[in-house]
């Protein structure tokens, strides 16, 4: 390989790190938090000191911030149900599809609870994120449910 292949290689290198629950670590998480274009989870932006306490007590199996380059450019958790959720800083959304399979290689999916959990990874997006869609779909995902709120 190539100096200049090898070059490119490592710089185009995502990582994964636990998260460690510091300063740092949650304000930059709330900063992507603020950025989301696209929520399901909640209405409105919790304030720093809920996100704060959140992140302390995070409910997640598993939770890293992903790096290129030193830098935080995104982050990835799985919940007990094996669901995940993924975000990227906007200029690095075509990282996605990389930070899941690195997520993939390192986790495998908990074994099924009949009507608790499913045996394989599911991912609840919604519906206007489409640019997630179309990155899961490329990768293989399959649509396999609608889910719908009662307020």
């Amino acid at each position: 390989m190539s100096y200049l292949n090898s070059l490119i290689q490592k710089n185009n290198l995502l990582q994964l790190q636990k998260i460690k629950k510091n300063n740092d670590e949650i304000l930059f998480l709330y900063d992507l938090l603020k950025s989301r274009k696209n929520s399901i989870s909640h209405k409105k932006i919790p304030t720093f000191k809920e996100h704060y306490n959140f992140v302390k007590e995070h409910p997640y199996r598993c939770w890293y911030l992903i790096k290129r380059q030193n830098k935080y450019i995104g982050s990835i958790y799985a919940l007990k149900n094996n669901n995940i959720g993924v975000q990227l800083k906007k200029n690095f959304e075509k990282y996605t599809s990389d930070a899941i399979n690195l997520f993939l290689r390192k986790h495998k999916p908990l074994s099924e609870i009949k009507s608790l959990r499913t045996g394989y990874y599911t991912f609840n997006i919604s519906i206007k994120d489409k640019t997630l869609s179309s990155i899961l779909k490329k990768m293989g995902g399959k649509v396999v449910q609608q889910t719908f709120i009662l307020e």
